[in-house]
C-alpha cells in the first residue's frame, strides 16, 4: 500500500491482522477491532500509533 491512510480502519488496514495492530499498538484485540469499527483511535492510544507508525514508515499519521 502507498500513499498516507485516509481513514482509521485504512490506517489500522497497512497492518496483515488487527490483533498485530494491536500488538504494536501495546492494546487489547478488542479496543482495537472498537476503534477500526468506530473510525476512531482511543485517546490514550495516540502516542503509540504514531510510534507504531514511524517504525513502519507510515507517513502523514
Amino acid at each position: 500500500m502507498s500513499g498516507q491512510p485516509t481513514s482509521i480502519s485504512g490506517l489500522i488496514d497497512r497492518w496483515h491482522s488487527i490483533g498485530a495492530f494491536a500488538a504494536d499498538v501495546g492494546c487489547g484485540y478488542e479496543a482495537a477491532r472498537q476503534m477500526r469499527r468506530r473510525e476512531r483511535i482511543a485517546p490514550q492510544h495516540w502516542a503509540h500509533v504514531v510510534a507504531a507508525c514511524r517504525r513502519r514508515g507510515i507517513a502523514g499519521v
